[in-house]
C-alpha cells in the first residue's frame, strides 16, 4: 500500500513539474511579445505585408505551443495510465497470491432432511375458560 502511494505521489510530482515548465515557457513568450507599447506599434512604419508576415509568424508560434502542450498532455496521460495499470496489476497479483479458506462442507441433500420437531409448551393457564399456552419463563441466574 505504501509503495503505491509513493508511486502516485511521484507521478503527481512529475505531472506538476511538467505543467509548471510548460506554463512558464508560455508566459515568457507572452512577455516578449508585449514588450512594446501598442501606441509604438501603431506608429511603426511597417508595411501591411510585414505586419501580415509578423502575424503569420506569431500564429505559427502559438499553434506550435498549443500542439506542444497537447502532446505533453497526451504523454503525461499515457504515463499516468501505464503507472495506474502497473499499480492495479500489483494489487491483482497480491490478491491472487492470498490463500482463501476452504469452503465448508455442505450437505448436498439438504432439501431431503426433515425439519426438527418443534417443542410445544403444554402448560395451560385456565382463566375464564380460555386455554392459552403459558408464556416463556425467564430464569434468574
Amino acid at each position: 500500500m505504501k509503495q503505491s502511494l509513493v508511486r502516485l505521489r511521484l507521478l503527481l510530482l512529475i505531472l506538476l513539474f511538467t505543467f509548471s515548465m510548460t506554463t512558464t515557457k508560455l508566459t515568457a513568450k507572452d512577455d516578449r511579445s508585449t514588450d512594446t507599447h501598442p501606441v509604438e506599434q501603431q506608429n511603426d512604419l511597417t508595411s501591411n505585408a510585414d505586419q501580415q508576415a509578423i502575424n503569420e509568424e506569431q500564429r505559427k508560434e502559438s499553434i506550435a505551443s498549443i500542439l506542444l502542450m497537447l502532446l505533453g498532455g497526451v504523454g503525461i496521460m499515457g504515463v499516468a495510465l501505464i503507472g495506474m495499470t502497473m499499480m492495479w496489476g500489483a494489487h491483482a497479483r497480491r490478491v491472487a497470491r492470498t490463500t482463501d479458506h476452504p469452503p465448508t462442507q455442505q450437505d448436498e441433500l439438504w432439501y431431503l432432511r426433515r425439519p426438527p420437531p418443534e417443542e410445544v409448551d403444554t402448560e395451560v393457564h385456565s382463566t375464564d375458560g380460555d386455554e392459552t399456552p403459558a408464556p416463556d419463563r425467564e430464569t434468574d441466574s
